[in-house]
């Protein structure tokens, strides 16, 4: 993870996966640590929907740090793209994130949050699949 006027953080965590049986509805829970840092860990919720074509989808998202969140995005045959906007107390903060197949066992990650038009944080990340 990448902030203004740090070094990178490395980060490490999990996330989970659920799809209701119509294949429309889906969850996500995430845990992000941070190793050898004294930073709390970030938790992600995530309920979402499909639309019909399984191409575009809308979701809601609550974030330990930040807040509720809501967003849309797009599946392609190697990325998925996805915008969100936080709720509440920082409606100024927005996000965009690409995740991309390297392999079929390896996505990268890339993401960021903006303020208004100014970066925030960038988090970029290799995920793994595991058995």
């Amino acid at each position: 993870m990448l902030e203004p006027a740090s070094s990178p953080l490395p980060l490490q965590g999990r996330l989970l996966i659920g799809w209701s049986q119509d294949g429309f509805w889906f969850t996500i829970a995430s845990q992000l640590t941070f190793p050898n840092t004294d930073r709390n860990p970030y938790t992600l919720t995530c309920k979402g929907r499909f639309s019909h074509n399984n191409r575009n989808f809308h979701f809601s998202m609550d974030h330990s740090e930040i807040g509720r969140m809501e967003g849309e995005g797009w599946i392609n045959h190697q990325t998925i793209a996805q915008k969100f906007r936080v709720l509440g107390n920082n409606p100024e903060l927005t996000g965009f994130e690409v995740l991309h197949q390297q392999a079929s066992d390896r996505y990268l990650l890339c993401r960021t949050l903006f303020r208004g038009s100014s970066m925030e944080r960038v988090i970029e990340a290799t995920l793994s699949l595991v058995p």
